[in-house]
């Protein structure tokens, strides 16, 4: 079973989208297990408890109109973020990837003004082609 960790805050305004999602669909399918992480410390610990090293990361992206995989890191490094999460969550999974604590990682970015219901379906369609 794979692991999908929602990626976000409850506390800053438009940042738990991911964290919604990951209940909704938690429970909802035998492929798919849904941890939701609220800092990219604990987003790690939880990989590292589970031995995952080939992360799916659930979060709200800003600038995105639609649903998208993101694999290329650089793209939240070299875009201008509007937020410090934006910098922090793109540079910091990028250093995680070529330091070597993680070998791949794979970003199902969420656009922020989707509602909860529409980004959990979106999401289980894009998981299973994954």
């Amino acid at each position: 079973m794979k692991t999908v960790f929602a990626f976000g805050s409850r506390v800053v305004p438009g940042d738990s989208l991911a964290l919604e999602v990951c209940k909704k669909l938690r429970g909802k399918t035998r492929e798919f297990d849904f941890v939701e992480c609220e800092t990219l410390d604990e987003l790690l610990a939880a990989a590292a408890q589970k031995g995952e090293r080939d992360l799916i990361v659930l979060d709200v992206v800003q600038g995105l109109k639609k649903t998208r995989v993101i694999e290329d890191l650089s793209e939240f490094v070299d875009a201008s973020p509007s937020s410090m999460h934006d910098f922090d969550a793109g540079f910091f999974l990028k250093i995680a990837k070529e330091s070597g604590v993680v070998e791949r990682v794979r970003v199902i970015g969420l656009p922020p003004s989707m509602s909860a219901e529409k980004a959990a379906a979106e999401t289980k369609r894009v998981l299973e082609k994954l």
